[in-house]
Protein backbone atom coordinates (compact mmCIF):
# COMPACT_ATOMS: atom_id res chain seq x y z
CA UNK A 1 0.00 0.00 0.00
CA UNK A 2 2.74 2.47 0.96
CA UNK A 3 4.72 1.78 -2.21
CA UNK A 4 1.69 2.27 -4.45
CA UNK A 5 0.87 5.52 -2.64
CA UNK A 6 4.41 6.76 -3.26
CA UNK A 7 4.20 5.88 -6.95
CA UNK A 8 0.88 7.69 -7.34
CA UNK A 9 2.16 10.69 -5.41
CA UNK A 10 5.33 10.88 -7.49
CA UNK A 11 3.37 10.89 -10.75
CA UNK A 12 0.86 13.40 -9.39
CA UNK A 13 3.59 15.76 -8.18
CA UNK A 14 5.46 15.46 -11.46
CA UNK A 15 2.40 16.57 -13.44
CA UNK A 16 1.74 19.42 -11.09
CA UNK A 17 5.35 20.57 -11.24
CA UNK A 18 5.36 20.42 -15.01
CA UNK A 19 2.26 22.62 -15.22
CA UNK A 20 3.84 25.17 -12.88
CA UNK A 21 7.15 25.13 -14.78
CA UNK A 22 5.43 25.60 -18.12
CA UNK A 23 3.27 28.46 -16.90
CA UNK A 24 6.35 30.20 -15.53
CA UNK A 25 8.24 29.53 -18.74
CA UNK A 26 5.73 31.19 -21.04
CA UNK A 27 4.93 34.08 -18.73
CA UNK A 28 1.43 35.19 -17.90
CA UNK A 29 -0.97 33.06 -19.91
CA UNK A 30 -4.20 34.29 -18.36
CA UNK A 31 -5.30 35.06 -14.84
CA UNK A 32 -7.13 32.37 -12.89
CA UNK A 33 -8.29 34.86 -10.25
CA UNK A 34 -11.62 36.40 -11.16
CA UNK A 35 -10.88 39.55 -9.17
CA UNK A 36 -7.79 40.13 -11.28
CA UNK A 37 -9.99 41.20 -14.19
CA UNK A 38 -10.53 44.89 -14.81
CA UNK A 39 -14.21 44.14 -15.40
CA UNK A 40 -14.83 42.78 -11.92
CA UNK A 41 -14.81 44.78 -8.71
CA UNK A 42 -11.95 44.02 -6.34
CA UNK A 43 -14.04 44.84 -3.29
CA UNK A 44 -15.80 41.49 -3.11
CA UNK A 45 -12.91 39.18 -2.31
CA UNK A 46 -14.88 37.69 0.62
CA UNK A 47 -17.86 36.77 -1.55
CA UNK A 48 -18.84 33.14 -1.93
CA UNK A 49 -17.89 31.07 -4.95
CA UNK A 50 -21.45 31.39 -6.24
CA UNK A 51 -21.20 35.19 -5.92
CA UNK A 52 -17.92 35.17 -7.83
CA UNK A 53 -19.41 32.97 -10.54
CA UNK A 54 -22.33 35.37 -10.92
CA UNK A 55 -19.97 38.35 -11.07
CA UNK A 56 -17.82 36.66 -13.69
CA UNK A 57 -20.83 35.74 -15.81
CA UNK A 58 -21.99 39.35 -15.65
CA UNK A 59 -18.52 40.55 -16.63
CA UNK A 60 -18.54 38.19 -19.62
CA UNK A 61 -21.96 39.39 -20.74
CA UNK A 62 -20.92 43.03 -20.42
CA UNK A 63 -17.67 42.40 -22.32
CA UNK A 64 -19.21 40.78 -25.40
CA UNK A 65 -20.09 43.27 -28.13
CA UNK A 66 -20.79 43.12 -31.84
CA UNK A 67 -17.32 44.41 -32.68
CA UNK A 68 -14.46 43.00 -30.65
CA UNK A 69 -10.73 43.53 -31.08
CA UNK A 70 -7.81 41.43 -29.88
CA UNK A 71 -7.84 42.80 -26.33
CA UNK A 72 -11.60 42.32 -25.93
CA UNK A 73 -11.52 38.76 -27.27
CA UNK A 74 -8.63 37.77 -25.01
CA UNK A 75 -10.30 39.37 -21.99
CA UNK A 76 -13.49 37.35 -22.54
CA UNK A 77 -11.48 34.16 -23.05
CA UNK A 78 -9.58 34.81 -19.81
CA UNK A 79 -12.86 35.39 -17.99
CA UNK A 80 -14.16 32.02 -19.19
CA UNK A 81 -10.98 30.42 -17.84
CA UNK A 82 -11.61 32.18 -14.52
CA UNK A 83 -15.10 30.69 -14.59
CA UNK A 84 -13.65 27.20 -15.03
CA UNK A 85 -11.50 27.70 -11.94
CA UNK A 86 -14.55 28.78 -9.95
CA UNK A 87 -16.68 25.87 -11.18
CA UNK A 88 -13.97 23.51 -10.00
CA UNK A 89 -14.32 24.96 -6.51
CA UNK A 90 -18.00 24.07 -6.29
CA UNK A 91 -18.86 21.46 -3.67
CA UNK A 92 -22.66 21.58 -3.75
CA UNK A 93 -23.19 20.76 -7.43
CA UNK A 94 -23.02 17.19 -8.69
CA UNK A 95 -19.87 16.15 -10.49
CA UNK A 96 -21.65 15.63 -13.82
CA UNK A 97 -23.28 19.07 -13.60
CA UNK A 98 -19.95 20.72 -12.77
CA UNK A 99 -18.17 18.90 -15.59
CA UNK A 100 -20.83 20.05 -18.04
CA UNK A 101 -20.38 23.66 -16.93
CA UNK A 102 -16.60 23.39 -17.18
CA UNK A 103 -16.85 21.90 -20.68
CA UNK A 104 -19.21 24.66 -21.84
CA UNK A 105 -16.99 27.41 -20.43
CA UNK A 106 -13.91 25.78 -21.96
CA UNK A 107 -15.55 25.62 -25.39
CA UNK A 108 -16.34 29.33 -25.16
CA UNK A 109 -12.78 30.08 -24.03
CA UNK A 110 -11.44 28.20 -27.06
CA UNK A 111 -13.71 30.25 -29.32
CA UNK A 112 -12.55 33.58 -27.93
CA UNK A 113 -8.86 32.65 -27.79
CA UNK A 114 -9.12 31.75 -31.46
CA UNK A 115 -10.80 35.10 -32.10
CA UNK A 116 -7.94 36.80 -30.24
CA UNK A 117 -5.46 34.94 -32.43
CA UNK A 118 -7.35 36.00 -35.55
CA UNK A 119 -7.48 39.67 -34.47
CA UNK A 120 -3.99 39.87 -32.97
CA UNK A 121 -2.03 42.98 -33.99
CA UNK A 122 0.70 42.47 -36.56
CA UNK A 123 3.33 43.70 -34.11
CA UNK A 124 2.55 40.90 -31.62
CA UNK A 125 5.79 38.95 -31.28
CA UNK A 126 6.19 35.18 -31.24
CA UNK A 127 6.20 35.04 -27.43
CA UNK A 128 2.86 36.84 -27.33
CA UNK A 129 1.45 34.48 -29.95
CA UNK A 130 2.82 31.48 -28.03
CA UNK A 131 1.06 32.71 -24.89
CA UNK A 132 -2.23 32.84 -26.78
CA UNK A 133 -1.86 29.36 -28.20
CA UNK A 134 -0.91 27.93 -24.83
CA UNK A 135 -3.99 29.53 -23.27
CA UNK A 136 -6.06 27.99 -26.03
CA UNK A 137 -4.35 24.64 -25.33
CA UNK A 138 -5.42 24.85 -21.69
CA UNK A 139 -8.99 25.64 -22.69
CA UNK A 140 -8.99 22.81 -25.25
CA UNK A 141 -7.78 20.40 -22.57
CA UNK A 142 -10.68 21.36 -20.29
CA UNK A 143 -13.00 20.89 -23.26
CA UNK A 144 -11.60 17.35 -23.76
CA UNK A 145 -10.49 18.33 -27.27
CA UNK A 146 -7.28 16.33 -27.27
CA UNK A 147 -6.45 16.90 -30.94
CA UNK A 148 -6.99 20.62 -30.45
CA UNK A 149 -4.79 20.61 -27.36
CA UNK A 150 -2.02 18.78 -29.21
CA UNK A 151 -2.20 21.17 -32.17
CA UNK A 152 -1.91 24.22 -29.89
CA UNK A 153 1.05 22.82 -27.94
CA UNK A 154 2.85 21.94 -31.18
CA UNK A 155 2.19 25.49 -32.39
CA UNK A 156 3.66 26.85 -29.14
CA UNK A 157 6.75 24.69 -29.68
CA UNK A 158 7.10 26.02 -33.22
CA UNK A 159 6.77 29.65 -32.07
CA UNK A 160 9.45 29.12 -29.41
CA UNK A 161 12.04 27.97 -31.94
CA UNK A 162 14.66 30.61 -32.71
CA UNK A 163 18.21 30.92 -33.97
CA UNK A 164 20.03 32.08 -30.83
CA UNK A 165 18.79 30.05 -27.88
CA UNK A 166 19.81 30.22 -24.24
CA UNK A 167 19.57 27.31 -21.81
CA UNK A 168 16.16 28.59 -20.61
CA UNK A 169 14.83 28.48 -24.18
CA UNK A 170 15.87 24.84 -24.51
CA UNK A 171 14.31 24.07 -21.12
CA UNK A 172 11.04 25.70 -22.19
CA UNK A 173 10.87 23.54 -25.31
CA UNK A 174 11.65 20.44 -23.25
CA UNK A 175 8.83 21.32 -20.85
CA UNK A 176 6.34 21.61 -23.69
CA UNK A 177 7.43 18.32 -25.25
CA UNK A 178 7.14 16.64 -21.86
CA UNK A 179 3.42 17.39 -21.52
CA UNK A 180 2.49 15.95 -24.91
CA UNK A 181 2.50 12.32 -23.62
CA UNK A 182 -0.15 13.28 -21.05
CA UNK A 183 -2.30 14.63 -23.89
CA UNK A 184 -1.70 11.52 -25.99
CA UNK A 185 -2.73 9.31 -23.08
CA UNK A 186 -6.25 10.74 -23.41
CA UNK A 187 -6.53 9.91 -27.11
CA UNK A 188 -7.98 6.78 -28.68
CA UNK A 189 -5.93 4.53 -30.91
CA UNK A 190 -2.24 3.71 -30.95
CA UNK A 191 -0.30 6.80 -29.84
CA UNK A 192 2.86 4.96 -28.77
CA UNK A 193 4.97 6.38 -31.62
CA UNK A 194 3.87 9.95 -30.86
CA UNK A 195 4.50 9.44 -27.16
CA UNK A 196 7.99 8.06 -27.74
CA UNK A 197 8.90 10.90 -30.13
CA UNK A 198 7.68 13.53 -27.66
CA UNK A 199 9.69 11.98 -24.82
CA UNK A 200 12.79 11.72 -27.00
CA UNK A 201 12.49 15.39 -27.96
CA UNK A 202 12.00 16.35 -24.31
CA UNK A 203 15.17 14.48 -23.34
CA UNK A 204 17.04 16.07 -26.25
CA UNK A 205 16.11 19.62 -25.23
CA UNK A 206 16.75 19.03 -21.53
CA UNK A 207 20.25 17.90 -22.49
CA UNK A 208 20.71 21.02 -24.63
CA UNK A 209 19.58 23.12 -21.66
CA UNK A 210 22.16 21.36 -19.49
CA UNK A 211 24.89 21.78 -22.10
CA UNK A 212 24.17 25.52 -22.38
CA UNK A 213 23.66 26.14 -18.68
CA UNK A 214 25.76 29.15 -17.59
CA UNK A 215 28.79 28.40 -15.43
CA UNK A 216 27.64 31.01 -12.93
CA UNK A 217 24.13 29.53 -12.81
CA UNK A 218 22.45 28.08 -9.74
CA UNK A 219 23.47 24.45 -9.17
CA UNK A 220 20.03 23.44 -7.88
CA UNK A 221 18.40 24.74 -11.06
CA UNK A 222 20.78 22.70 -13.16
CA UNK A 223 20.14 19.67 -10.96
CA UNK A 224 16.43 20.17 -11.61
CA UNK A 225 17.06 19.81 -15.33
CA UNK A 226 18.76 16.47 -14.70
CA UNK A 227 15.78 15.37 -12.57
CA UNK A 228 13.35 16.27 -15.36
CA UNK A 229 15.46 14.42 -17.92
CA UNK A 230 15.68 11.39 -15.63
CA UNK A 231 11.89 11.25 -15.38
CA UNK A 232 11.64 11.36 -19.16
CA UNK A 233 14.04 8.40 -19.39
CA UNK A 234 11.87 6.50 -16.92
CA UNK A 235 8.94 7.04 -19.31
CA UNK A 236 11.13 5.75 -22.13
CA UNK A 237 12.06 2.69 -20.07
CA UNK A 238 15.77 3.54 -19.96
CA UNK A 239 16.53 3.06 -16.28
CA UNK A 240 20.31 3.21 -16.75
CA UNK A 241 20.14 6.75 -18.13
CA UNK A 242 17.57 7.72 -15.51
CA UNK A 243 19.87 6.49 -12.74
CA UNK A 244 22.83 8.37 -14.23
CA UNK A 245 20.83 11.62 -14.39
CA UNK A 246 19.53 11.28 -10.83
CA UNK A 247 23.07 10.75 -9.58
CA UNK A 248 24.25 13.79 -11.55
CA UNK A 249 21.50 15.86 -9.93
CA UNK A 250 22.47 14.74 -6.42
CA UNK A 251 26.15 15.45 -7.15
CA UNK A 252 25.25 19.02 -8.16
CA UNK A 253 23.03 19.66 -5.14
CA UNK A 254 24.09 17.26 -2.36
CA UNK A 255 22.51 19.38 0.38
CA UNK A 256 19.24 20.30 -1.33
CA UNK A 257 16.30 18.40 0.12
CA UNK A 258 13.99 18.73 -2.91
CA UNK A 259 16.57 17.12 -5.19
CA UNK A 260 17.53 14.40 -2.73
CA UNK A 261 13.88 13.69 -1.95
CA UNK A 262 13.26 13.01 -5.64
CA UNK A 263 16.22 10.62 -5.71
CA UNK A 264 14.91 8.87 -2.59
CA UNK A 265 11.56 8.23 -4.31
CA UNK A 266 13.39 6.97 -7.37
CA UNK A 267 15.42 4.51 -5.28
CA UNK A 268 12.26 3.42 -3.50
CA UNK A 269 10.49 2.51 -6.73
CA UNK A 270 13.52 1.18 -8.62
CA UNK A 271 15.57 -0.61 -5.96
CA UNK A 272 13.34 -0.91 -2.91
CA UNK A 273 12.97 0.36 0.65
CA UNK A 274 16.42 -0.72 1.86
CA UNK A 275 18.25 1.32 -0.77
CA UNK A 276 16.01 4.32 -0.20
CA UNK A 277 16.50 4.16 3.57
CA UNK A 278 20.27 3.78 3.30
CA UNK A 279 20.54 6.83 1.07
CA UNK A 280 18.08 8.89 3.12
CA UNK A 281 19.79 8.17 6.43
CA UNK A 282 23.13 9.18 4.95
CA UNK A 283 21.57 12.44 3.75
CA UNK A 284 20.06 13.00 7.21
CA UNK A 285 23.45 12.48 8.87
CA UNK A 286 24.92 15.30 6.80
CA UNK A 287 22.22 17.84 7.67
CA UNK A 288 22.96 20.76 9.95
CA UNK A 289 20.98 21.13 13.16
CA UNK A 290 19.29 24.31 11.94
CA UNK A 291 18.14 22.84 8.61
CA UNK A 292 14.43 23.58 8.18
CA UNK A 293 13.84 20.25 6.40
CA UNK A 294 14.90 18.00 9.28
CA UNK A 295 11.31 17.30 10.32
CA UNK A 296 10.31 16.32 6.77
CA UNK A 297 13.33 14.03 6.40
CA UNK A 298 12.74 12.37 9.76
CA UNK A 299 9.08 11.88 8.89
CA UNK A 300 9.94 10.14 5.62
CA UNK A 301 12.52 7.93 7.36
CA UNK A 302 9.89 6.94 9.91
CA UNK A 303 7.35 6.16 7.18
CA UNK A 304 9.81 4.03 5.26
CA UNK A 305 10.87 2.14 8.37
CA UNK A 306 7.23 1.46 9.26
CA UNK A 307 6.57 0.25 5.72
CA UNK A 308 9.61 -2.01 5.91
CA UNK A 309 8.49 -3.47 9.25
CA UNK A 310 4.98 -4.09 7.89
CA UNK A 311 6.41 -5.79 4.83
CA UNK A 312 8.63 -8.04 6.89
CA UNK A 313 5.75 -8.95 9.23
CA UNK A 314 3.59 -9.77 6.23
CA UNK A 315 6.30 -11.99 4.80
CA UNK A 316 6.73 -13.71 8.16
CA UNK A 317 2.99 -14.37 8.43
CA UNK A 318 2.92 -15.74 4.91
CA UNK A 319 5.87 -18.06 5.68
CA UNK A 320 4.19 -19.25 8.90
CA UNK A 321 0.89 -19.92 7.11
CA UNK A 322 2.70 -21.84 4.36
CA UNK A 323 4.59 -23.89 6.94
CA UNK A 324 1.39 -24.71 8.84
CA UNK A 325 -0.36 -25.71 5.63
CA UNK A 326 2.54 -27.97 4.71
CA UNK A 327 2.46 -29.57 8.18
CA UNK A 328 -1.26 -30.21 7.90
CA UNK A 329 -0.83 -31.79 4.49
CA UNK A 330 1.98 -34.02 5.79
CA UNK A 331 -0.10 -35.09 8.81
CA UNK A 332 -3.07 -35.79 6.60
CA UNK A 333 -0.98 -37.93 4.24
CA UNK A 334 0.52 -39.87 7.18
CA UNK A 335 -2.90 -40.52 8.71
CA UNK A 336 -4.28 -41.76 5.43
Amino acid sequence: MFMSDIRRATQKHRKALLVVIIILAVGVVGSFAVWGSSNVSNKGTKNTVDDQIAATQTAITNSITDTMDYTANKNVADLYMNLIGLYNQLTTAGEDATNAKVAAAAASAVQYYQAAIDTAPTELNNQGKADLYFSKAQASYYASDWAGTEACVLKVIDLNQKEDMAYSDYATLANYYSILPEIYSQMDGDVSAKTTTANQNAAKYYQLAIDNFPESGDAVSKAGLYINKAQIYISLGDMDKATSDYKAAVALAPKDWSINQQYTYFLLTSEGIDSALTFLKAFRAGMSDDDTNIEAVDSLISSLESAKDSSEESKADTTTDSSEDATKDTTKDTTE
